[in-house]
């Protein structure tokens, strides 16, 4: 078994996730790995979508056999060129194992006069009101219910097809708008497709740009003993190590009481 630093649980990989740049068991990038980065750009192969942020959905993507567009286009590509789209076969045996002493911790718990819940409490909660966050309540869903319950959810949020394309010529406008200069737009059988691809070719060239500069102050911050740049998923990452330090708990004492069988 192969053990990481700051790996307790599966989930623990969805928090690193969030702090990616802090990750004890990752090492630095190599400019070998930037190179081939550059490459998967210059691909075509790459698709920027907005609802792409839970990159170790791990169960996901292994059941994705029949709708591959699930799988971010970056794994496909790195796949293809490394042939190990096979690693995805391999069974989930340290998730499968959390998910039976996860059983065992609620099959205790679940008649326990402690675990109820007042109806008012019920109805309006003992603490604040919380704002709801798609990622989070995804993330909640995904680690505490059912793999059912995790796909009615998907559906329940899955937006009509004419909004998602709104949704994505809005997005492409605005990228255009900040562009500063004039962006000539690819040929297109509709107008809005043309605004959409051309969009997503400049942000792309953006990024090539200045990938280069944003490595050379990785490596700096690096070398220098630097924390690097804060993100917007600062937030995120503490909402996912307080949910995860809950399944923890619940595994651990799942596991005692498969033990005791």
């Amino acid at each position: 078994m192969i053990e990481l630093p700051g790996v307790e649980v599966t989930r623990d990989f969805l928090c690193w996730e969030k702090a990616i740049a802090s990750c004890p068991f990752l090492d630095p990038v190599t400019p070998n790995e930037l190179s081939f980065y550059m490459d998967y750009l210059e691909s075509g192969m790459q698709s920027d979508k907005n609802w792409f942020y839970n990159w170790q959905d791990y169960d996901t993507y292994r059941h994705a056999e029949n709708c591959p567009e699930a799988i971010p286009a970056w794994y496909r590509y790195y796949d293809s060129k490394f042939g190990t789209d096979y690693l995805m076969m391999l069974p989930d045996k340290k998730g499968e194992e959390e998910k039976l002493y996860i059983r065992e911790w609620r099959k205790q718990n679940s008649s326990s006069q402690e675990a109820e819940l007042h109806e008012e409490e019920l109805l309006t909660g003992p603490g604040p009101n919380l704002y709801v966050n798609y990622e989070t309540l995804d993330f909640f869903i995904s680690t505490f219910e059912s793999r059912n319950l995790k796909d009615y959810f998907l559906a329940a949020e899955l937006k009509p097809e004419d909004a998602t394309n709104d949704a994505e010529l809005q997005d492409a406008l605005r990228i255009l708008s900040r562009a500063g200069k004039n962006v000539t737009l690819p040929k297109a059988a509709d107008w809005r497709e043309a605004i959409i691809t051309g969009a997503a070719q400049y942000k792309t060239s953006r990024i090539m740009a200045n990938l280069p500069f944003v490595y050379d102050e990785y490596l700096f911050r690096l070398k220098n003993g630097i924390a690097q740049r804060p993100t917007d998923e600062d937030q995120t990452y503490q909402e996912y190590v307080a949910f995860t330090t809950l399944y923890r708990h619940q595994v651990s004492e799942g596991k005692k009481i498969a033990d005791q069988k």
